[in-house]
């Protein structure tokens, strides 16, 4: 068996940087380790599998034969390659050869008997088309809100709601993301796990527009020459509407204030050491909205406190909520300008919103703290 390959370098060095998304981990077995790299009618496929997730580029390049290669070993030498210039590997059913001018590198062959094609392929079906910026900000804008702490399918990922419209949803005990996106839906709701969003946001960060393509217990995105696949969570998740509608009951009052203040008072008054307990390190602020300020106060056990304000505009009222969710809730919205709704008589859940409102939902809903 020979085995040659000669492309852009640029073009090799992306291709092995995507797939390093799901393969390369130290602790995975040698075949998932590495990846795949098939050559033959002017094109080149990188691919690579955890058995979760998958990763398949295409690119130009001359040559033929098939390999399979160390991930890791081989993104350091690809990192390291001039990227205007051309690269060259070749070498047999033991070892390759990495050239390019006068720098070269040999790296050993894995034997790829066990190498598991078929999740490397795309799922069968017609995609829907989705642009890319609003499916990977909902994704990611939700998944701020869960933690993974168990079991439990709301802390297992994003759940992808189609069925009135198409909504991105992220739930905690801490509280609830919903975000609402305009493009077509996906035929079935699917509940995607987080460290698949991180694998999206990385493969596709550039990228204009989504084909997708969701099944009962897949999806498989696609852009640009790169095939992104994930398993899904095969679980039923909550209802998150009727959970919604009781987290905002009483809730009356309204202020508007600017999100970039709103996240200075916060950190400037949680610049405090954090109480200990059993979910963990963290420290509460407590907001408090009256005469055209939003005054955030914290402290601890340790007598350390905090103070600092902001302009806000709007009814008074307060609410005390972690300091460390409500800024990574606060960071999920891309508008400089937010809209805090709360209970004015009690401290009760608060909502955030995207100000001026957008025409489609965009909310999250944070569960007061509790000292």
């Amino acid at each position: 068996m020979t085995f040659t390959l000669t492309c852009m370098a640029a073009e090799l060095a992306r291709a092995v940087n995507l797939v390093t998304f799901v393969s390369g981990n130290s602790k995975q077995l040698t075949i998932l380790k590495a990846c795949m790299i098939e050559v033959g009618g002017g094109t080149a496929v990188i691919a690579a599998t955890d058995m979760d997730h998958a990763v398949r580029v295409s690119f130009a390049a001359d040559g033929e034969g098939r390999v399979f290669i160390d991930t890791a070993a081989l993104a350091q030498k690809s990192g390291a390659l001039r990227p205007n210039s051309p690269v060259t590997i070749s070498g047999d059913e033991k070892a390759v050869t990495v050239v390019q001018g006068k720098t070269r590198w040999k790296l050993p062959v894995i034997d790829g008997a066990a190498f598991p094609h078929e999740i490397c392929q795309p799922i069968p079906g017609d995609p829907v088309q989705i642009g890319c910026g609003e499916f990977i900000n909902a994704l990611t804008a939700a998944r701020a809100v869960v933690r993974e702490l168990g079991a439990q399918p709301i802390n297992m990922g994003v759940f992808l709601d189609v069925t009135d419209g198409f909504r991105a949803v992220g739930a905690d005990s801490r509280g609830l993301a919903v975000v609402q996106m305009s493009a077509d839906p996906l035929p079935i709701s699917v509940l995607v796990p987080t460290n698949s969003i991180s694998a999206m946001f990385g493969i596709f960060r550039t990228a204009e527009t989504l084909g997708i393509i969701a099944t009962e217990n897949g999806m498989s995105l696609a852009a640009d020459g790169v095939m992104y696949r994930t398993k899904l969570v095969e679980q039923g998740y909550a209802d998150w509407r009727r959970a919604q509608t009781a987290q905002v009951k009483g809730i009356s009052g309204s202020v508007i204030l600017d999100a970039a203040d709103l996240i200075a008072v916060v950190k400037r008054a949680t610049a405090i050491a954090e109480d200990k307990s059993k979910d963990g390190a963290s420290v509460a602020v407590r907001l408090t909205f009256a005469d055209g300020e939003c005054c955030a106060t914290a402290k601890n056990r340790n007598g350390e406190e905090g103070v600092d304000y902001c302009p806000a505009d709007g009814d008074a009222g307060t609410c005390m909520v972690t300091a460390g969710f409500l800024l990574d809730v606060i960071a999920s919205f891309t508008s400089e300008r937010l809209m805090v709704r709360l209970n004015t008589q009690t401290e009760g859940a608060i909502t955030l919103e995207s100000y001026p409102a957008d025409k489609i939902e965009n909310v999250r809903v944070l569960m007061p703290r509790r000292l």
